[in-house]
């Protein structure tokens, strides 16, 4: 390879533009109709009573649904539980409190929202005999939007006084209820709307959101890593990052713009029933076969890589995915060798039509002269999921979230490379790994190892590479809940 010929990506960037989300994009799950009178349907009833106590009088009427109770409660169906899914109401009115109950079997569990004799708002838990009380600084203001975003045990509960901003306010702690990953269990969980007292609300709904930051951005293409693109948008698979822990979700972007929706959710199973929440997916349609090919790295099952196969397309909605994990390392082998091994990370892969290869790139620790780092290794397969070889690994920095792009001039590979530096990335032409171009930017936010994500994107004549990167700027007090999202063109 001539290292001083010009390679065919661009190396030079300005911003085109930033952004959060914030728990601001929703894929809707269930809600209650407050447009129809469901409290005297006769032909259906779209919101069952599940619980009620003491004397109470309901009605809906224009958009709104009232509870009266003497010192009682009324808890109506919203739908099924959903794992890391958000509880949301918006409260015109409220005497008493109103909130979320998930009922599993005989058991329930309340997380409320009560108003005071001030006019704040303390959070009420109810768990079997265990009540745990928490006052905030909130005054009730109406239309105030109360919301409950559960991860398995844990119920993060927020506050939006009506300016768009979901506030954290608390975490509980939901023992006993450890099993909510379990599909089995998952199946028996009914989610419910609870009023005790007086209130009035406009708006009762569950939805999957895009959590607090994102990160781990890379766009789902065809075998030969060309984007996918229908109807003028991209499909991009992100984690989600919560308070703590998170989750993969696909997002529609129109390119260039700040246009993004959240259409799909991505969940996996290894066979064992249990509901994964793994992250940093590679997905490709592989058209010859008309069958969709995943990697992915299982933080749920020993932080190793795994991969599956589906004949559903796997981008909208909420997916439950079979997958294999890797066969893992023995003692004796090195780094070179195709198993997994604990900590691999960021996996690529893409079809070469002119060699007739698979080639697929891991993210994985290496022992070098400066200590252990994340190195990228390169490896190439006649199948896309076994049979791979190992070519080479990067001598640089401390990498992660690399993409493969395939080019006239042939194989690049773009990712992140530094803890400590802003907007470094590496840019290699394969198979040398050893000399890196690094791109420069306007400005330099992202970075931090953030993701090399280069989509191109091509329009009518012409074709634009997006690089769509992401911040460590963390969204909560959990160390993994980063980050900021930016977006760069060529200059």
């Amino acid at each position: 390879m001539d290292f001083n010929a010009p390679i065919s990506l661009p190396t030079r960037f300005h911003r085109l533009f930033s952004c959060n989300f914030r728990k601001n994009l929703t894929l809707p799950l269930a809600s209650m109709p407050l447009s129809e009178d469901f409290v005297n349907a006769t032909r259906g009833d779209p919101c069952p009573l599940l619980d009620s106590k003491g004397s109470h009088r309901e009605t809906v009427s224009a958009g709104t649904y009232r509870v009266q109770t003497e010192q009682g409660l009324v808890t109506r169906l919203i739908g099924a539980y959903a794992p890391y899914a958000t509880y949301d109401a918006i409260v015109q009115a409220i005497n008493g409190a109103v909130g979320f109950t998930f009922i599993r079997d005989q058991e329930q569990m309340h997380v409320l929202f009560a108003s005071g004799n001030d006019g704040r708002i303390s959070l009420i838990f109810e768990n079997g005999t265990r009540t745990e009380v928490i006052e905030t600084e909130f005054c009730f203001i109406p239309g105030m939007r109360v919301l409950v975003t559960s991860r398995n045990a844990f119920l993060d509960c927020y506050i939006d006084s009506g300016n768009g901003y979901a506030a954290s306010v608390h975490t509980f702690e939901a023992k006993g209820w450890e099993n909510l990953n379990d599909q089995k269990i998952i199946k028996t969980v009914k989610a419910g709307f609870t009023v005790r007292g007086c209130a009035e609300v406009s708006s009762v709904r569950c939805y999957m959101d895009c959590g607090l930051k994102q990160a781990d951005i890379r766009p789902i293409r065809y075998e030969d890593g060309r984007v996918l693109m229908e109807g003028g948008k991209v499909y991009l698979t992100m984690s989600i990052r919560m308070e703590a822990s998170c989750y993969s979700g696909v997002f529609s972007w129109v390119p260039g713009t700040e246009q993004f929706a959240l259409v799909g959710t991505l969940f996996f199973d290894r066979g064992d029933g249990i509901l994964g929440n793994d992250v940093a997916s590679s997905i490709i349609y592989h058209r010859p076969s008309g069958m969709w090919y995943l990697w992915i790295c299982s933080f749920t099952h020993g932080h190793i890589l795994a991969h599956a196969e589906m004949d559903a397309d796997p981008r909208f909605g909420v997916n439950v995915i079979d997958y294999q994990l890797m066969e893992l390392m023995h003692e004796d082998d090195d780094d070179t060798v195709f198993r997994g091994k604990p900590a691999d990370e960021d996996p690529d892969f893409l079809y070469d039509k002119k060699t007739g290869k698979w080639y697929m790139t891991i993210c994985r620790i290496a022992k070098t002269e400066e200590g252990n780092k994340y190195r990228y290794h390169l490896f190439e397969s006649d199948h896309p999921f076994d049979g791979y070889r190992f070519v080479t690994r990067s001598s640089n920095g401390d990498e992660t979230g690399g993409s493969l792009l395939l080019r006239d001039d042939g194989l690049y590979f773009v990712c992140g490379s530094s803890f400590s530096k802003r907007a470094r990335y590496h840019i290699y032409h394969l198979p040398d790994m050893e000399n890196p171009t690094v791109p420069t930017f306007d400005y330099d936010d992202g970075g931090f190892r953030g993701w090399g994500t280069y989509i191109p994107v091509k329009r009518g004549t012409r074709e634009t590479i997006y690089h769509l990167t992401f911040d460590r700027e963390r969204g909560s007090d959990f160390n993994w809940s980063y980050g900021n999202l930016y977006c760069f063109i060529p200059d």
